[in-house]
């Protein structure tokens, strides 16, 4: 019912805890000792819960002793660990741990006070000390007989083994304790389980945990695409049902966990933290009871976050443009599990390049997504104790925005209530601070009502939330691992009065140095992350920006509902660069505001629509000029000297600038530079003490780019080529980018009739090293890297929109390829473009490029111009077999040899290709086996598709070779297909060639 009965056998007798001696400590190790010696034998179900106390025991004493550590400082004064009393107090010497209401599994104030009041099959007992106050949880001892008996036998595998003993464990939670951790559990798990639900609805009915009805409905929202909803009503049905069919539901999931990674990740954590796992259940529940002396001062500290972060600034167009947060909040997409943190690309593209395949695969796959209430004490982190989360993200992707929605929903009482306070600070602001400052005084310098309340609020870190946004813009590299610092007395603080530099107030925060159990939330662009990555995070999560949905609430929140809100989102859509771009909040606003004068009251055919990221900053640039503050004489001069100041910044990899720069380029600070410069402060409202930052990286990029096609004075364009080009892939990407658009008049027309005409020579010179680094990058690209620098190439050609250009360098090629180099559907459309002049190519091979559906249709037009077309493993599956057919459909086809080895295809493709087969004159040979080598991937045809393929046979015109090697037809099979290319041209192989 609740476990399973056991015999009751002695029970050793254990000591109680008895805070008064350090001596303690060792008790706890030898009970954790202990335990360990009766895991290693075949006891398993009663194993959790003697780990658990061991624990448990260790947690109080370091919740209560640690923060004695460290004892003094120089001055011989008792540290402030030792000034203050904490959430658990210490009695004389000899007396037990009092706490504040947390011991034992339940939340309540009440405790149990009586073992009859537990449900059998609990794995703790209470005991009460003389005074009546609540000692240790010492574990109900089990018989070892049983465990042995229900435990995995020695031929089981370790898959096995683990599933027995996750069984095990569950079995052995009483039904309060189980439901708990269902709860704690369930939002992953409805992720987790969205895409099988029907599967596991089947499994519960059968079980006669529900019934048929209940089924059929489950089933029904699964074929209509509903699958989170189908998720949400199977478990609001699993927990109406009472414990049994909680039970049966957590067995069901451990019993099909294999090929679900998502759910399989799930349990494991489970299974790991088994000994702890009640603790975080109880410890994300546990309420935040603010002290009566500071609920004042918490009201008005409420009411001034509420008030900083109610509005939202966007500083485009000369002006900042302030919108109310809850009007223009789209809710971000957070992913668990961020890709790798040190990848070298720009941030525009970094996940723009891979962006439609990875959030498809995450989504479906592995990553979970996150709301931003789960962020602290929740299932998704390491511990529900304390702890470090970051969030990471690219450039504009909504990092800062997304701490004023967490600060908001907290001042308003939604989120987070089990923090009293939230303290937040900006990275950017941060580095201004010159000397040493204390923690106390970082406080009181953003919040100064705290005055003396603020050591009564040191007294509880459990309740604090600190929350540092930006780590990528602050001066001084933090290396959060650097232990030497701990002990360098000008480096440690280990209270919230001492003098160090910011940097180290920081990083003792986050080491838990510093106020040990306070919580900390970081933000960073993935580059600055690389010391984060070696301290103890709790939560590591990636905004992954918009998925189509939000993009399009994006644009209705801009523009309204109706024709142009629609208009928007049809010709972003239309155009996979642009689209793939506006994944970033930033780009979409920057697209919405460029396009939304255009298509006001007006139709999206027939109006110039910009195609590249050139085409859209120079509409955009057109537009900022035309308006008031912006439209003065000098206009061109002004944006010269701005942009050199901005190429500096980008060779420096600088984004933040002084008063000296404007000086050193003969600028001073106006109205017309504020149009694209934010100013703030540094120590005082003076120019020498003012900082200033481009609005956005991307700008700063295009102002540097254009600077050297309007200036007067011509550039070396030679030096700034050569430099730039070392790093093609990286600093200096978009860069080149905007340089080689605005090298092309198509690109530039608007912005040539506010600015007057382009330097010619330095257009010329940017054309010229286009069409050697092509040439170069033709001729070599052998490596991975330099497949990568020939795909930036075709980006460099796609942004030029140089239609001569393409075709002089493009018509003479007959070879191209990209095999092992992944394809976002972004580059296959840049592709598609770029390759258009071809009239036709000897071999294309695009073998591992990831190239799906999506990437097939947008190359459309160009794959039909091979003779060899290689599109091995790159999972096209049925569907995108689909789309080579009707490739080989047209009339013009030229494709001779086409290889689609490993690509997940069933005989459904067989027989897509007997039906255009018919119809097409150029197919020679076609191979549709597997590789040898370990490739995940494979085509499944088996003896299923000989039908599909005697037709082919008899139907092709010129077809003299199928390859069919390594696939899985039966010796019988190929006989019968072997029997008939005896009597046809064309020739059926088995092997590998």
């Amino acid at each position: 019912m609740n476990g399973l009965n056991q015999k009751s056998t002695p029970k050793k007798k254990e000591p109680a805890c008895q805070s008064g001696s350090h001596n303690d400590v060792s008790t706890v190790l030898e009970h954790t000792k202990e335990c360990s010696q009766r895991r290693s034998g075949t006891q398993t179900r009663g194993v959790f819960a003697h780990v658990f106390e061991a624990s448990r025991r260790i947690f109080d004493h370091i919740k209560d002793d640690g923060q004695h550590i460290a004892a003094r400082d120089e001055r011989g004064t008792a540290p402030f660990a030792d000034r203050v009393k904490g959430p658990y107090r210490k009695r004389e010497q000899g007396s037990s741990i009092e706490k504040e209401s947390t011991s034992g599994l339940d939340t309540n104030s009440q405790p149990d006070t009586s073992n009859s009041e537990r449900e059998e099959g609990d794995p703790t007992t209470s005991r009460t000390s003389s005074d009546g106050s609540r000692s240790c949880t010492v574990p109900a001892q089990r018989n070892p007989v049983a465990s042995e008996n229900k435990g995995p036998t020695s031929g089981c595998s370790s898959a096995d083994g683990d599933r027995e003993k996750l069984k095990d464990f569950l079995k052995s939670l009483n039904d309060k304790n189980l439901r708990r951790i269902t709860e704690f559990y369930r939002q992953r798990l409805e992720d987790a389980t969205a895409t099988f639900a029907d599967s596991i609805a089947e499994a519960l009915q059968n079980k006669l945990i529900i019934d048929a009805g209940e089924l059929e409905r489950v089933r029904d929202m699964m074929r209509k695409e509903r699958e989170a909803e189908a998720s949400k009503y199977l478990f609001n049905r699993v927990m109406d049902k009472g414990s049994k069919a909680g039970r049966a539901f957590w067995e069901i999931l451990v019993d099909i966990q294999d090929d679900k990674p998502k759910l399989k990740g799930i349990l494991k954590e489970i299974q790991e933290k088994d000994s702890t796992l009640l603790q975080d259940v109880v410890w994300s529940q546990r309420p935040a009871n603010i002290p009566q002396c500071l609920k004042e001062i918490q009201m008005r500290h409420k009411e001034t976050v509420r008030q900083e972060c109610a509005n939202t600034e966007v500083n485009f167009g000369g002006k900042t443009n302030s919108f109310l947060l809850e009007d223009r909040y789209t809710e971000l997409v957070i992913m668990k599990r961020p890709l790798e943190s040190n990848i070298v690309q720009h941030e525009l593209w970094a996940r723009g390049r891979t962006h439609e395949k990875w959030q498809k695969k995450r989504m479906a796959d592995l990553q979970e997504k996150i709301t931003i209430d789960k962020l602290f004490r929740s299932s998704y982190c390491r511990t529900s104790l304390h702890g470090t989360s970051v969030v990471t993200g690219v450039a504009g992707i909504g990092k800062t925005t997304l701490v004023q929605k967490i600060a908001m929903d907290w001042a308003a009482g939604e989120i987070y209530q089990q923090f009293n306070f939230i303290f937040i600070f900006k990275f950017r602001n941060l580095r201004r601070i010159s000397g040493r400052k204390s923690l106390k005084q970082l406080v009181l310098d953003s919040y100064s009502y705290f005055g003396k309340d603020l050591e009564t609020v040191w007294k509880e870190p459990d309740k604090i939330l600190f929350i540092f946004d930006g780590l990528d813009e602050f001066h001084q590299k933090i290396d959060f691992h650097d232990q030497r610092r701990d002990v360098a007395p000008e480096h440690r603080c280990f209270d919230p009065e001492c003098q160090v530099e910011v940097a180290d107030v920081v990083r003792c925060l986050v080491g838990g140095k510093l106020l040990r159990g306070c919580s900390v939330l970081i933000t960073s662009r993935p580059n600055a992350l690389q010391s984060l990555d070696k301290s103890n995070v709790s939560l590591w999560v990636e905004i992954a920006g918009f998925l189509e949905k939000e993009r399009k609430e994006f644009c209705r929140r801009f523009c309204g509902e109706g024709a142009g809100a629609e208009g928007l989102i049809q010709c972003m859509e239309e155009n996979s660069v642009l689209y793939t771009m506006c994944y970033i909040p930033v780009y979409c606003w920057i697209f919405c505001y460029t396009m939304a004068p255009i298509l006001r009251g007006e139709s999206v055919k027939g109006k110039q629509i910009p195609k590249t990221i050139t085409e859209l900053y120079s509409n955009f640039m057109s537009g900022l000029l035309t308006r008031e503050g912006c439209d003065v004489e000098n206009r061109r001069e002004l944006l010269v000297k701005l942009g050199k100041m901005a190429y500096d910044g980008v060779c420096r990899n600088t984004l933040i600038f002084h008063q000296r720069d404007f000086e050193r380029h003969g600028l001073q600070p106006s109205r017309f530079t504020s149009g694209f410069i934010v100013q703030t402060f540094h120590d005082g409202h003076s120019a020498e003490n003012a900082l200033y930052t481009f609005t956005h990286l991307t700008l700063q990029e295009f102002l540097a780019a254009l600077s050297l096609v309007l200036s007067s004075e011509e550039p070396n364009m030679r030096m700034v080529l050569k430099e730039a080009a070392k790093d093609i892939c990286g600093q200096f990407q978009i860069f080149l980018r905007f340089l080689a658009g605005l090298s092309s008049p198509k690109s530039t027309r608007n912005l040539t009739q506010n600015l007057g005409s382009f330097c010619a020579p330095v257009c010329h010179q940017v054309i010229d090293w286009l069409e050697q680094l092509f040439e170069q990058n033709v001729a070599k690209c052998d490596g991975q890297d330099k497949k990568t620098e020939l795909m930036e190439t075709f980006h460099l050609l796609y942004e030029s929109q140089n239609l001569p250009l393409t075709g002089k360098l493009l018509g003479p090629v007959k070879k191209i390829g990209f095999p092992g180099l992944e394809l976002s559907p972004a580059d296959c459309l840049v592709l598609a473009s770029v390759l258009k002049p071809c009239a036709s190519l000897d071999e294309f091979d695009l073998t591992q490029c990831s190239v799906q559906g999506e990437g097939i249709r947008k190359l459309a037009g160009v794959l039909r111009k091979c003779k060899i077309l290689r599109i091995n493993e790159n999972k096209l599956e049925d569907e995108g077999v689909k789309r080579i057919c009707a490739e080989l459909r047209e009339p013009d086809c030229k494709i001779e040899t086409l290889e689609l080895r490993c690509n997940n295809l069933t005989h459904d493709s067989v027989n897509h290709l007997a039906e255009v087969i018919s119809k097409n004159g150029s197919l020679l040979s076609l191979d549709l086996g597997n590789s040898n080598s370990s490739s995940k991937l494979s085509n499944d045809l088996t003896d299923q598709c000989i039908p599909a393929l005697q037709r082919l046979i008899k139907d092709s015109r010129q077809l003299g070779e199928i390859r069919l090697s390594n696939t899985y037809f039966t010796e019988d099979g190929r006989k019968r297909l072997g029997h008939q290319t005896n009597s046809a041209r064309c020739r059926v192989t088995f092997e590998s060639s």
